[in-house]
């Protein structure tokens, strides 16, 4: 079961190399007061229930120090607990594996060994598979540009500096968010007090009204990893 993981993880897995150092987050401009945030908080909500359901076709570009790895994605979201990815080769659309998840139940297709494993599904799945610590739902949000709905109903404070907003939830994410339009500029997620995954969005794109990401970069620092990730398409279909 060791080797049944997605080529995103591979090179989270190979030889140990340096640390990359990565700032946590310092706090600027005026804290909202409760109502502010209050209003902020059913704003961003109402920006998330835009886009539920989507299809995307992902180029990655995984580098671990000297080691690099470029391969695509097809990944097939329905909302809440429903998701799929397929992964492929640079260049050629011969199947590697894929990632089937449901509520209660995922399955993983290897066509090295041509051989399908099942079983439940459970909140530490997401890291098996892809050595990111998030949940099912949360890597759907964050691949499409949303705060997940969990986060924001949990204890925040929020400051508000030129045309930023930083978010501090729970003391475990750090986020900055557009004022304009409140798309999402970066993720930090940080325990004891030190930053273990950091998500930077490029460059955006419009969808259904709305500004999604297109390029997005993935830094995991304990595994001094760099992942790009370039969307190239979305679809409701």
């Amino acid at each position: 079961m060791n080797r049944i993981l997605l080529i995103l993880s591979l090179l989270c897995l190979t030889s140990c190399s340096s640390k990359i150092q990565l700032a946590t987050p310092q706090f600027s401009g005026v804290r909202l007061e409760s109502l502010e945030q209050i209003s902020l908080i059913e704003k961003i909500k109402k920006r998330n229930n835009k886009i539920r359901n989507y299809k995307s076709l992902i180029k990655i570009k995984a580098k671990q120090k000297d080691n690099t790895s470029i391969f695509r994605q097809a990944l097939i979201y329905k909302y809440p607990t429903k998701l799929r990815i397929e992964t492929y080769p640079s260049n050629s659309f011969y199947l590697l594996n894929y990632l089937d998840i449901n509520e209660k139940n995922y399955e993983f297709y290897d066509s090295e060994r041509d051989k399908k494993y099942n079983g439940n599904y459970s909140k530490d799945l997401i890291r098996k598979f892809f050595n990111i610590d998030f949940e099912l739902d949360e890597l759907a949000d964050i691949l499409v540009g949303r705060i997940p709905l969990s986060w924001l109903d949990k204890s925040s404070v929020i400051h508000k500096s030129n045309n930023i907003i930083q978010l501090s939830i729970d003391s475990t994410y750090y986020l900055e968010i557009s004022l304009n339009d409140h798309s999402i500029l970066k993720i930090q997620k940080i325990i004891n007090n030190e930053v273990v995954i950091e998500i930077n969005y490029i460059t955006t794109r419009l969808f259904e009204e709305t500004l999604i990401p297109k390029d997005i970069e993935i830094v995991i620092p304990n595994e001094s990893t760099i992942m790009n990730l370039s969307l190239k398409s979305y679809s409701n279909k």
